[in-house]
């Protein structure tokens, strides 16, 4: 299914998470907005939708995808330890657009790419982002341009 929704009213953000959360749960990739740029998103515990993912990108798994997610308790979750200091930065920015690299909980066996121990996670500031992983969990995520070329601020690009 593809379908661009006006996202800009609050009925259209709840139909942007509807459409977009049956799409990811069915296997399928989203393009959504960030607080940053446009993304291109899969559900990170579907091997053959990650693999979409990576495809679509034009980039090998030696670069892995990022994880978005609903909150902090969220993201922190997919760490097998987070320290004082990571806690203390994930506090002051987020959400928002603070990536932090954690080590990867050991039993969380989600092909994001290349290292396999490790997580990147990020607690966006945008409500679509937000309501998406509230509902199915973290986004596999990465921006919606083929490698190498522009990052995409605005939906026309």
């Amino acid at each position: 299914m593809s379908a661009v929704v006006d996202a800009t009213t609050p009925s259209g953000r709840r139909e942007a998470v509807s459409r977009a959360v049956e799409t990811l749960v069915g296997g399928g990739t989203v393009i959504l907005p960030t607080d940053t740029v446009y993304g291109l998103a899969a559900s990170p515990d579907d091997p053959q939708a990650v693999a979409r993912l990576f495809a679509l990108k034009g980039r090998s798994a030696d670069v892995p995808v990022a994880v978005l997610c609903a909150g902090t308790a969220q993201a922190l979750s997919l760490a097998d330890t987070v320290s004082s200091a990571a806690a203390l930065l994930a506090a002051r920015h987020w959400p928002g657009s603070l990536t932090l690299v954690l080590p990867r909980r050991a039993d969380l066996d989600w092909d994001l790419g290349e290292p396999a121990h490790t997580i990147g996670v990020r607690c966006p500031d945008h409500p679509i982002v937000a309501g998406i992983a509230d509902r199915i969990g973290p986004i596999a995520t990465t921006s919606a341009n083929r490698n190498g070329e522009p990052t995409p601020t605005r939906a026309e690009h």
